[in-house]
């Protein structure tokens, strides 16, 4: 209650988000966390979980996964931010990140993949492969996300869904992303080539 309060004089500050988690037991944390974005105000939530996920990673990153699970569980709007302001500080927990947002926020995991791999590009097919593990009945809107984070890749995307769905295959995630970087790799090499030059 006190933190709350404190949360609410000070407008979810950095400052203050800290204070209010300074000194709870690691295992309490997430559950603290949580707290502190549900009881803010509807105007500071975003302020208040972008410096709730800053105060956690200065004070104890490893309880980064469980304390995005508790936020997104109770917070579910704010699972993009919060997946999205995680990774840029801990890059190397991407995938726990992702499990643990979109599984707790399932209907949020094309919003979370767009954010996560707004942050960290190169890791685009890990997080979606990620993801869809996670969600499988969402990997339509998960490639769909990866389609809007990276243009070069969505007529690939689309071309690889049309003929997969026309053959009923089912390749994972990372099968499909795989196959169309190649292909956007190996066009971008034809359309270099002497040969293709020449005709142009």
């Amino acid at each position: 209650m006190i933190a709350a309060s404190a949360l609410a004089d000070n407008r979810g500050s950095f400052a203050a988000v800290q204070g209010a988690l300074t000194g709870v037991p690691p295992p309490e944390i997430p559950l603290c966390a949580a707290n502190l974005v549900v009881k803010s105000p509807d105007d500071q939530k975003e302020s208040t979980t972008t410096n709730v996920i800053l105060a956690v990673v200065e004070m104890n990153p490893c309880t980064i996964p469980s304390t995005l699970a508790q936020i997104t569980r109770t917070s579910p709007d704010m699972a993009p931010l919060a997946a999205a302001t995680a990774v840029s500080l801990q890059p190397n927990q991407v995938y726990l990140i992702t499990m643990a947002t979109v599984g707790t926020a399932p209907a949020r995991a094309s919003k979370i993949v767009s954010a996560v791999i707004a942050r960290v590009p190169t890791q685009f097919i890990a997080v979606a492969a990620t993801a869809s593990q996670v969600v499988p009945s969402e990997e339509t809107n998960i490639l769909n996300a990866v389609s809007g984070c990276l243009p070069v890749l969505r007529p690939y995307i689309e071309k690889v869904i049309t003929n997969q769905s026309f053959a009923k295959e089912n390749l994972p995630v990372d099968a499909i992303l795989n196959q169309c970087v190649f292909m956007a790799l190996h066009d971008q090499s034809a359309s270099l080539s002497p040969s293709s030059s020449r005709k142009n």
